[in-house]
């Protein structure tokens, strides 16, 4: 019987799940690595320490396994699986659906691209409005909604654009 690593079973997985996606095994024993590339750019590299990510993902680059604190090797590779489609990847569910990216939160930790502050992002509501809206969350766009016409708007600057434009935005240290 042929026993897998845990970075064998998210490597195969995520490999599965992202048919487009080749995966490459490197060295043996516990210097086995596991690449995951797309047209030759590598995506995913997985060791004995962690993994590394080469596209947006929503944390940091790096993830070491020391790290997580619960969960299989079947749920964190669902987890850098959803990563992958949330970054605009084509990824599969195990019954062959393509994995939809996630909506776009806007709240208190979202930044604005232009100029770099947070909780100043709001949703643009269009048309009339018949109750006060929560300044929190919402500002007014005006009558109508045309064609392409922007969902969200920076309170701080006028930036306008849409959720995704803001998918993986983080603060900028200048």
């Amino acid at each position: 019987m042929n026993l897998k690593t845990t970075e064998e079973i998210i490597a195969r997985s995520i490999a599965q799940a992202f048919p487009a996606a080749n995966l490459d095994i490197e060295g043996n024993g516990a210097q086995v690595v596991y690449n995951i590339t797309l047209n030759e750019k590598l995506l995913v590299r997985l060791d004995h320490i962690g993994a590394v990510f080469n596209f947006p993902t929503r944390g940091s680059g790096k993830m070491s396994w020391s790290g997580i604190k619960e969960g299989s090797p079947e749920t964190v590779a669902a987890s850098i699986v959803q990563d992958l489609a949330n970054a605009g990847f084509t990824v599969l569910s195990p019954v062959g659906k393509r994995i939809q990216k996630r909506p776009v939160f806007i709240g208190r930790y979202t930044f604005c691209p232009q100029c770099n502050e947070h909780s100043l992002i709001r949703r643009i509501v269009y048309g009339m409005i018949y109750q006060e809206l929560d300044s929190e969350k919402f500002v007014s766009g005006g009558r109508g909604i045309g064609f392409n016409d922007p969902e969200i708007r920076c309170i701080g600057c006028g930036w306008e654009g849409i959720p995704e434009d803001v998918r993986f935005t983080k603060k900028i240290r200048g």
